[in-house]
């Protein structure tokens, strides 16, 4: 081989491996910024094997969950996002209860499997299983996009459970189609799902979110890249959670105090949803949010959370 060839070769290996570090050295900068994050809340990860697969979860790291006699305040996240998008809202709250964020089954460091039901009825009742696992009897829940849909299903088949809702920008009650409903029917890409580039994930951002928050360019990158890998099992959730997606049926006789909070420029449920879940759920309290999209916790965390801390600490114990 030619030594000009051999060199180049050399040259181009030595910039590979110092690109990989680089990125290692990033990653873990990224990591530490999340830990501390969750970590300002009073929160520490944890892990449990469960039937099923692990779950990671974080909860209090000062109060245990277990008989605990005013509950614990389980946060559920929305498709595609993880526990640690709690943690500035779980920071603001302040609250005396425990918490306890789980990553749901197919999410953040939990296993993907393909072969896994994905659907709305049974990561309920894999949330249910959690519960029992970690001797937790009663809950108040916070539950954001998908999450607030699993919310309703708790609340509708362990009522005994539930003590409260807080409900945000939440799936499960539609009655009239978004923005990301009439895309998806042109059969245009989803951007929720269809994230295959830094320019798809641009995207997904400006459509979830009025008001996303500075992040690095490095950072985006990295996040990037993750929701990037995430393509098909997202494709397979979606799909999944979609078939039994409505709760609707259910909502007459959900009896416990519930809170509902929505961005009055939400492009993935139209704010017409937060009116009939109001309607619908008996006693409900409802808050629309000037100026924010989809994600009020990632938008405005402090808001929405002193908005869940009144509701729950006056309305709902």
């Amino acid at each position: 081989m030619d030594i000009h060839v051999l060199f180049l070769v050399e040259i181009y290996s030595m910039f590979t491996l110092i690109k990989q570090a680089f990125r290692r050295f990033l990653t873990k900068i990224f990591d530490d910024a999340i830990r501390i994050e969750y970590q300002k809340a009073g929160l520490i990860k944890k892990n449990i094997a469960l039937e099923g697969g692990d779950i990671s979860y974080l909860c209090s790291n000062t109060v245990s969950l277990v008989n605990q006699s005013g509950g614990v305040l389980l946060m559920l996240h929305g498709f595609g996002a993880e526990k640690e998008i709690w943690s500035g809202f779980a920071r603001h709250l302040a609250t005396s209860l425990p918490i306890l964020i789980p990553d749901l089954p197919g999410h953040g460091e939990n296993n993907q499997d393909f072969e896994v039901d994905y659907s709305v009825h049974s990561q309920t009742n894999r949330v249910h299983k959690l519960l029992q696992a970690l001797n937790v009897s009663k809950v108040h829940i916070v539950g954001h996009s998908m999450g607030g849909a699993i919310a309703l299903r708790l609340a509708h088949l362990y009522p005994e459970i539930v003590s409260s809702l807080v409900l945000i920008s939440a799936a499960g009650a539609e009655i009239k189609p978004g923005v990301l409903e009439n895309i998806v029917d042109s059969r245009d890409l989803n951007p929720l799902v269809d994230v295959k580039n830094k320019e798809d994930f641009q995207r997904l951002i400006e459509f979830c979110m009025s008001k996303p928050p500075y992040v690095p360019r490095p950072f985006f990158n990295l996040l990037a890249d993750k929701k990037i890998a995430r393509f098909e099992i997202d494709k397979k959730i979606f799909a999944d959670i979609t078939a039994d997606i409505d709760q609707s049926g259910h909502l007459d006789i959900i009896k416990v105090p519930s809170l509902i909070i929505w961005g009055d420029q939400d492009q993935i449920l139209n704010v017409a949803d937060a009116d009939y879940l109001n309607r619908h759920l008996t006693g409900s309290h409802k808050i629309i949010l000037p100026g924010i999209g989809h994600v009020p916790i990632m938008e405005d965390p402090r808001q929405t959370a002193l908005h869940a801390k009144y509701f729950l600490e006056h309305l709902a114990l």
